[in-house]
């Protein structure tokens, strides 16, 4: 039995011994005796895998001219006006496989695109040598180069990028695309490994879209390269061929292309041979052959058709590889689909560059490129504007308009432009140090050491920031500075990503793609958050542009139907700037187009804009509680009681009962009511008094912000408002009495006696008012050459006293509690509430047109008017506050007097929506914005805000979150906290009479909102 078991283990090791020497020598075969070349590739390329009919039947057909001419890719180079005949005659005689050229417009390029399709017996690979990835045109926007993608860490951008690039290849019937990896070696495994999984995603995108690619570098031939095992990598992605174009190809030991693709790839791309370098020789071409080179690229086929027509006929090269060359040549054109019969179009491939969503993801690379290399203690973003002031150092070929504007739009920038040729350069940047903020920008501009040391010598700026365009390597140079910002080319997009990343208007991400020096290595990032809105396209995010052009006829038509001669309209969403537009004109005559930096009268804005935004941070800093009474905060708190009688005021209210929510509530606040079948009657019997127990002083904060106070509606200016009317009802007073009795004494009575009303009109005119400025008699100007007398301020404030309160706190609008905040405000600041918010608020964030008073800080040409008014101060108010009770004050008021342009508005509105921070710099706390803008117990509105509701200027869709204030003259800003949203619309309605309502009939700004929310 055992000798059967040893028997039956030693025929086993037989059979294996016997099965290991059949497969060793089946090995052996493989590798040195059987021809590979007869072997399906273990890494084919893709274009092998196609049906090979068409390839074989025209190989078939074909003349040894024809064959050669396959093997040529003509590197015809830049092709203009001049030149583009020559290259249609040398393609015509030599019908090569293959075109490499530029041109200078994407329109060239279509026309020589189409012309060479066309007179080709067999469709052309076309390739477009660029750093892009695709055409490079002085008419289409520039795209961007590796670089800009290798600073990118999004991979799925990366991904999305690529797919967009290859659609618009497609379109441009580009059917080649080379890569270069020599410039991108490092001894740095991260950043290789980053690299070749970068080039990797190229090579599998434009596979997918049925691109040929190829490497462009010997070093992927070379076994002993650290990058020889990651290059299988991109043939398994979808590589195509390699283009040999190694220096020093004609040295003793050249790569041998067979051993490393065959044996040690077993790869079954195309082997393209770059031979323009070279001169062309027998010994050349036969060493390329040799090596198993199928494609050549030439400036000269017509000299090369002639030397391999030679060696062909002097059998120095083989017609079965010449066969097997252009077979494969073949089965790539079928796989590329290029079509000689399509006639591509410039207009539809403008359409493919322009789609939104190619748009939107070339801008995210660009944006998510730009890196920050140092940022030594936070010098950027700059945080508050306050009395800064910036240079711009401008060096290198050109000034980069794009980055200068950008600028700009944050805050006001001075620029200073050197050519880099100026001898003086040096001496004319020393002037410019001073107690400044300075910022660089180089434009690939070789920097040196001279340079650098006058940057940093001596300087006394504030903060110096660096912002270097392409040239990386200017990097080394860069080192002592404290703040870099890196980007790659300087592109229209990278000009305003950059100027965004020194202001926060952007979110800074991008990683440094090289590696520079020891301290400024590959990956480098200093990451900062985004804390400015900045510019955006409507759909970068989520707003339809097609539906947003709507308001552009909404605002035309209304002014066309005379609701409004011009006005400004500004839309943030999501702390981008997605529409900001001027219309019109400032008056009808139209002289002067409405721009972006006009000023408008904000009327009733000021309330939230001014006073409760102070309100607001003093209440955040614990000066104001909202259970204070008024009477707190002044002094002066006397009041003469003599002679003032309680009223009753009987107050009528008409409902629908279908808005009727809550009966309870209502019966709160109501004496009596009466309901039709479909109305509600409610009647008030409301006591008016003013008593040591009832007053204005008793009143607390919080009503006076809800409108709760029940302090009767308006400043007692009247008397001064109607002097004019009220002396001619007296006079005709007077006359009618004085000629009863003149008539009555008929021996003295005289027919043409005259009255001085002239005279009388001027003396009461006088009693209150000045057509003159006059130091401590006559200091309040209420309009140009018109002020208000000073001894008749006792009198006013002593009338406002004794403004009589409602016995019963009911919601009633006015302007009075304001001016009542506004002063107690200003007593507890022992300072005007302009001067606080100037210093605490407006300046801090840049908003430089927010103001009152604006003719002491603006030209008039830039304010646009408001009413022309006849009744009162007779004339047309521009810059003057067109509120009177604001005017009666002097232009300062709690209730109006706030000029602003549309932007700054709009730039209040979004730190409330940041939750009281703007620019990295908190003014007010969150919970705080929060207490104000939401809905109060038992009222409609905010604290100081306005609330969505039934009689609401506001557009549909605006959620019950949202929050806002509008004003008389035809103003209002609406934020949207759900939607992230902040509207204002800025017009002059009131010009030129206040009687024009038809922005509210036409329902202007509702419509303009409304579309907001239709294009999400």
């Amino acid at each position: 039995m055992k000798k059967l078991e040893d028997r039956k283990f030693k025929i086993k090791l037989i059979c294996i011994i016997i099965s290991i020497i059949i497969i060793t020598g089946c090995f052996v075969y493989f590798i040195f005796f059987h021809d590979k070349e007869d072997l399906d590739f273990k890494y084919p390329a893709p274009f092998l895998s196609v049906d090979p009919a068409w390839a074989d039947t025209t190989l078939k057909y074909m003349s040894l001219e024809e064959k050669l001419g396959q093997l040529i890719f003509y590197n015809a180079e830049n092709i203009n006006n001049d030149s583009k005949d020559s290259v249609l005659k040398v393609l015509y005689e030599t019908n090569p496989g293959g075109i490499s050229f530029t041109t200078d417009s994407l329109g060239n390029f279509v026309r020589i695109q189409n012309t060479i399709q066309k007179i080709s017996k067999i469709n052309l690979f076309t390739l477009v040598p660029s750093k892009t990835g695709t055409g490079e045109f002085k008419d289409i926007p520039e795209f961007p180069t590796l670089h800009n993608l290798f600073a990118v860490e999004d991979d799925s951008l990366k991904t999305d990028y690529l797919k967009s690039l290859t659609k618009i290849n497609k379109k441009l019937n580009i059917s080649f695309s080379s890569f270069p990896l020599s410039r991108f070696e490092s001894t740095d495994s991260t950043y290789s490994d980053d690299y070749y999984k970068i080039l990797s995603a190229y090579i599998k995108e434009f596979s997918n879209n049925k691109t040929l690619t190829s490497i462009n570098d010997a070093n992927f031939l070379n076994p002993d390269s650290f990058n020889f095992i990651k290059n299988k990598n991109f043939i398994s992605a979808g590589l195509s061929g390699v283009i040999y174009n190694k220096p020093g190809f004609k040295s003793e030991n050249p790569y041998d292309l067979k051993d490393n693709l065959n044996k040690l790839y077993n790869f079954g791309g195309i082997i393209f041979a770059d031979i323009d370098s070279l001169l062309l020789s027998e010994e050349e071409i036969i060493k390329y052959f040799n090596n198993n080179a199928e494609m050549f690229f030439t400036n000269k086929p017509k000299e090369l058709i002639i030397l391999l027509l030679k060696l062909v006929k002097d059998e120095k090269i083989n017609i079965e590889k010449i066969n097997k060359a252009v077979r494969k040549i073949l089965l790539a054109k079928t796989w590329v689909e290029i079509d000689q019969n399509i006639c591509i179009d410039a207009d539809s491939i403008q359409s493919e560059i322009n789609d939104i969503s190619n748009i939107i993801t070339k801008r995210a690379v660009y944006r998510n490129s730009v890196t920050l290399i140092r940022n030594s203690n936070n010098q950027i973003p700059y945080k508050s504007l306050k009395n800064r002031y910036f240079n711009l150092i401008e060096i290198g070929s050109n000034k980069l308009s794009s980055f200068y504007n950008t600028l700009n739009e944050y805050y006001y920038v001075k620029s200073s432009y050197f050519d880099p040729a100026d001898s003086k350069m040096i001496e004319k940047i020393e002037k410019i140090k001073k107690r400044s903020d300075i910022i660089v920008s180089i434009n690939n501009y070789e920097i040196d050491t001279v340079l650098i040391n006058a940057l940093l010598q001596n300087n006394s700026s504030k903060t110096l920031s660096i912002v270097n365009f392409g040239k990386s390597e200017n990097l080394q140079f860069l080192d002592s500075f404290k703040t870099i910002i890196q980007v790659y080319g300087n592109s229209e997009f990278e000009q305003k990503f950059a100027a965004d990343a020194l202001f926060g208007g952007i979110a800074v991400k991008g990683k440094l793609p090289v590696y520079v020096n020891d301290s400024l290595q590959y990956g480098l990032s200093v990451k900062i958050d985004k804390v400015r809105v900045s510019k955006s396209l409507p759909e970068e995010v989520g707003l339809n542009s097609n539906i947003l052009l709507q308001i552009d006829s909404i605002a035309k038509n209304g002014i066309r139907r005379g609701a409004f001669p011009g006005c400004q309209i500004v839309i943030f969403k999501s702390g981008n700037v997605v529409l900001d537009k001027t219309y019109g004109f400032h008056t009808y005559s139209k002289q002067r187009r409405v721009r972006k930096s006009d000023l408008y009268d904000l009327a009733s804005i000021t309330k939230i804009a001014a006073t409760t935004l102070a309100a607001m941070r003093m209440y955040d800093k614990g000066r104001i509680r909202l259970d204070d009474k008024l009477g707190k905060f002044f002094r002066d708190t006397g009041i003469d009681y003599s002679n003032i009688k309680p009223d009753t005021i009987i107050n009528i209210d008409t409902l629908l009962i279908a808005d009727i929510k809550d009966f309870k509530k209502l019966l709160r606040y109501q004496d009596t009511l009466h309901i039709n079948d479909s109305m509600l009657i409610a009647y008030d019997s409301l006591i008016v008094t003013t008593t040591p127990k009832n007053n204005i002083f008793k009143v607390r904060i919080k009503d006076i912000l809800l409108h709760k106070s029940g302090i009767t509606p308006t400043l007692p200016i009247l008397p001064y408002l109607l002097y004019q009317k009220n002396y001619y009802d007296s006079l005709e007073f007077i006359k009618q009495r004085f000629y009863k009795n003149l008539k009555a004494d008929t021996l003295n009575y005289n027919p043409n006696i005259q009255y001085d009303v002239r005279g009388g009109l001027n003396k009461i005119y006088n009693e209150y008012f000045s057509r003159r400025y006059i130091k401590d008699s006559a200091q309040t100007k209420i309009a140009d050459n018109f002020y208000f007398q000073n001894r008749y301020f006792d009198t006013l404030w002593n009338d406002t006293k004794r403004l009589r309160v409602y016995s019963r706190k009911i919601y009633q609008y006015s302007d009075i509690n304001m001016i009542l905040l506004q002063q107690a405000i200003d007593s507890l600041n022992r300072s005007s509430i302009d001067k606080y918010l100037s210093y605490n608020i407006y300046k801090p964030m840049g908003l430089t047109t927010m103001c009152y008073k604006p003719t002491k800080y603006f030209s008039r040409n830039r304010i646009t008017p408001t009413e022309n008014e006849k009744y009162w101060r007779q004339q047309t108010l521009r810059g003057n506050v067109h509120d009177p009770s604001a005017a009666m004050l002097g232009g300062v008021s709690g209730n109006a007097g706030l000029f602003s342009d549309a932007y700054d508005l709009a730039l209040l509105g979004q730190m409330w929506l940041n939750g009281g921070s703007y620019g990295g710099v908190r003014y007010i706390s969150k919970s705080t914005i929060n207490k104000f803008t939401g809905y109060q117990e038992d009222s409609h509105r905010g604290l100081g805000f306005d609330k969505p509701g039934r009689k609401s200027i506001i557009g549909n869709g605006a959620p019950p979150e949202s929050f806002g204030h509008t004003g008389f003259t035809g103003t209002c800003i609406w934020v949207d906290p759900v939607n992230d949203l902040v509207y204002v619309f800025l017009s002059n309605r009131v010009h030129p009479n206040q009687k024009n309502w038809r922005i509210n009939t036409y329902k202007i700004r509702q419509k303009i909102h409304s579309v907001v929310y239709n294009a999400m």
